[in-house]
């Protein structure tokens, strides 16, 4: 008798490193990252490379200081598939969870980059802890006992660690 397979997968959140301050709401897609954030994503980068972190699947927030986080990451990193995804921009818990929902199923790692508040407010959903709250360059990976990706909703995760 066969039973199917239920499988894991693993959600990887990132606040996207320190970025420079912004000029106004205007300017703010176009903020870079600091010094300072270079060289704390370069820790991080280091760090998932001995862990032997890689992913299958990227999604991102094309804003400036996103796209160059997940740059400075794909040095080193296995992103798999890399896709920018506007909808992820200042994103609502309701706009990242429905991101997440349009993911294939056929991808079991992803990583997804954003900003706060909604990438504390989607783990804080996703796990029932509402206590993480994302610095810069902070990273959350989240275990989901789901088959698809559609499957994920409140209290559907375990955090794994978090790196900051």
């Amino acid at each position: 008798m066969d039973k199917k397979r239920h499988v894991k997968k693993t959600l990887t959140l990132l606040r996207h490193g320190e970025a420079a301050m912004g000029q106004g709401i205007r300017n703010d897609y176009h903020r870079a990252l600091t010094p300072d954030g270079i060289v704390q994503l370069t820790r991080l980068k280091n760090l998932l490379v001995s862990s032997g972190v890689f992913f299958d699947f990227t999604l991102y927030s094309p804003a400036k200081r996103t796209t160059q986080t997940m740059e400075l990451l794909a040095e080193d990193v296995a992103l798999g598939e890399k896709s920018a995804d506007r909808s992820i921009y200042e994103a609502s818990l309701g706009n990242l969870l429905q991101a997440v929902h349009r993911i294939s199923d056929s991808y079991h790692d992803v990583l997804v980059i954003g900003h706060n508040p909604g990438i504390s407010h989607l783990q804080g959903y996703l796990s029932g802890d509402s206590s993480i709250l994302f610095v810069p360059g902070m990273l959350v990976r989240l275990s989901l006992e789901v088959d698809s990706w559609e499957m994920v909703s409140s209290s559907t995760a375990h955090v794994l660690e978090v790196i900051q």
